[in-house]
Parts: structure tokens; sequence; C-alpha cells
């Protein structure tokens, strides 16, 4: 009976909750649904760090279905990247347009046409599967699998005490290289926590964004988000 008891003790402990438990909880110890919701749009300025040195100030733009980055780098030139909802860019610093198209497009339009992506991550994932634990930023995380109907799968760690989103792996090309993008530094804007501080790891570089100012439902002019015509 003793053997029994601990035996079914273990199987207790290892099983795991569902993709979707996981995702509910993050969403709760964001702020909950209905207070995300009333969150519009939002506009964050960014510093960008890369293997400890400033390299550039960023303005981040979101509204429902939009998005634009603007990256002011150290000699004054810009690069940005943006979508209307439909079409996603890149604009490099000589102002040659790259559109996205396929995969890329798929995944660029996943990232960045939500305001909270956690809200829309069951519509656009053909599955979400809890895989299982690791330690992450030394906390106990869940191992959280997502599987898109197109595009690159992803794999996210949220914390099992507090909930939270702690880290992202993305595979960023067909040689296996990933991108590892830890999670920090959360703060409350109007209820919401929003995390102030990205860290991206992709073979020995190291790129920091930290947030400086952060303010949310932002009224953003109608141009803002226009798609560019292409110069290629």
């Amino acid at each position: 009976m003793a053997a029994l008891t601990l035996a079914l003790a273990t199987f207790c402990a290892q099983e795991l909750p569902t993709g979707a438990s996981v995702v509910d909880k993050y969403v709760k110890a964001k702020g909950g649904a209905p207070l995300l919701k009333k969150t519009t749009s939002y506009r964050l300025l960014v510093e960008i760090y890369i293997d400890g040195k400033k390299t550039a100030d960023s303005e981040v733009m979101q509204a429902e279905g939009r998005h634009l980055t603007i990256n002011t780098l150290l000699d004054g030139s810009t690069t940005s990247h943006g979508t209307d909802g439909k079409a996603a860019w890149y604009i490099d610093q000589v102002g040659v347009i790259r559109h996205l198209k396929g995969p890329q497009l798929a995944d660029y339009l996943r990232h960045y046409t939500t305001v909270h992506e956690a809200l829309e991550w069951p519509r656009q994932f053909a599955s979400i599967r809890c895989v299982g634990r690791k330690k992450i930023q030394g906390q106990e995380a869940y191992e959280v699998k997502f599987t898109p109907k197109d595009g690159v799968p992803v794999t996210r760690y949220f914390a099992v005490a507090s909930g939270l989103f702690l880290r992202e792996v993305q595979q960023t090309d067909t040689r296996g290289t990933k991108a590892i993008s830890d999670i920090a530094e959360y703060r409350r804007i109007k209820g919401v926590l929003v995390p102030h501080k990205r860290t991206v790891t992709i073979g020995k570089q190291v790129t920091e964004y930290r947030v400086r100012r952060a303010e949310n439902n932002v009224t953003f002019a109608k141009d803002r988000f226009l798609s560019p015509k292409s110069n290629r």
C-alpha cells in the first residue's frame, strides 16, 4: 500500500496543467481580460543595447491590428518595421523597403497585430500544449509549446507561482538558430502589468530592450500605420 501511495503521489506531482489554463493564469496575472480589453493602444519609448553598449532609441506604437517601430541609431539614421494589419515591412538605414511574405508575414502579423497577444493566442495557434517544467530566471516555470497552422512554432515559459511570462524561444532560420527572449521587470501601467525589460540572445549576441516610458490608450494619426510603397 505504501508503494502504491508513493507511486500515486509521484504521478500527481508530475501531472501538468493544460496549455489553455497556463495562458489563462497569465492573463489574470497581467490584470485580467476585462481590464486588458480596455487598453486599445499603447506607446513605448525604449533604449536598445547590444552587448552592453547603447545602439539606438526606439519608439514602439501599437493599435489594434496595426504596429510601427522606429529605431533611431546613434548616427541619426533610422530603421523601422510595421504593419497595417495586412502587409508587413522592414525599412533599412538607407531607406530600402522589404515587404514580408509567406511564413515570415504570418509570424509577424501574429505577433504585431494585437495589443494583448495572450488574448488572441487561442485563436492564432492550432495547438497550445504544456509539455514540461524548467527553471527559468531562478523560478519554476511551465514549458508551453505554441504550434501555428502555418509559420514557425514557438516555446514560451510561464512562472508556476505568479503565472507571468518569463521566456520565449523561437527558431530564426533554417540552420536551427534560436532567439531566446527573457522578459522581466514587470510594472503596472493603469492596472496592467507591463514588462520593462526584454533580453534577446541569438548566438553570442545579446540585445537588451529597456522601456523608459510607457503609456496606453494613445491616439495616433490616421495615416500613422500606412504601408509604404516598395522601392525594390
